[in-house]
């Protein structure tokens, strides 16, 4: 089964997500934030999708893909986002608009698959 690192210091977002990736046939693996989540690399876990908030404490969801993609990751990597306007989202694969849509998430975990 394929998994899916969902990264978001929201606890309801990440539950959100984990039920709808779960839907589509993936396993998901969550941290609250970019530390976590490359603890978790660095402990071996691997990863065939990475969803994560763009804005958080700490750690940025775009500096963590920069530390994976420096990592060596060449996983699909989305950034989710509630911003309004233009956004930079460098070395991700694409950007997530918050409120995020159920056909949406479809869309990226059938590229996972």
């Amino acid at each position: 089964m394929k998994t899916v690192l969902i990264v978001d210091d929201d606890a309801m977002i990440r539950q959100f997500l984990t039920d709808a990736f779960a839907e589509f046939g993936l396993r998901a693996v969550t941290a609250d934030g970019a530390a976590a989540a490359l603890d978790l690399v660095a402990r071996g876990q691997i990863f065939d999708l990475v969803v994560a908030d763009l804005v958080m404490a700490g750690r940025n969801g775009d500096q963590l893909i920069a530390d994976l993609r420096a990592l060596g990751f060449g996983q699909p990597m989305y950034l989710l986002t509630g911003r309004v306007g233009s956004v930079e989202c460098a070395g991700a694969t694409a950007l997530l608009r918050k409120p995020v849509r159920f056909d949406d998430l479809e869309k990226v975990a059938r590229g996972a698959l």
